[in-house]
């Protein structure tokens, strides 16, 4: 997406990011950079996995628990709660990353100049 750690299925493969440089290479070079499978799995699931859970979650409560309290249609209820959970699972993640913890484990590193 927006993160700019991947260019998957992009036809422009040239990217801007930090990247942790402990071969030397300077502005200009052109080098081999690498971030882990783990890494890049692990990313995918906290941006994709824990919100879908969430979603999901939001809708089997908005069906199951929400809905009979209120008055309003079950699907409506269900879809906003999904929603709503969806949302407010990303505000967790948005502070943990200000906050670098996710900085060293998902960095982008260079291996070597070219």
């Amino acid at each position: 997406g927006e993160c700019g750690k991947c260019m998957v299925g992009k036809k422009n493969l040239e990217i801007t990011a930090k990247v942790k440089n402990d071969i030397g290479a300077k502005p200009g070079d052109c080098a081999l950079a690498e971030m882990t499978l783990s890494g890049v799995m692990s990313a995918s699931f906290i941006m994709y996995g824990i919100p879908l859970l969430a979603f999901i979650l939001g809708i089997i409560l908005g069906n199951y628990v929400i809905s009979p309290m209120v008055s309003i249609d079950k699907d409506i209820v269900s879809f906003l709660m999904g929603f709503g959970l969806l949302f407010i699972s990303y505000i967790p993640i948005k502070i943990m990353d200000k906050k670098g913890v996710f900085r060293e484990r998902y960095e982008i590193v260079l291996k070597s100049v070219i």
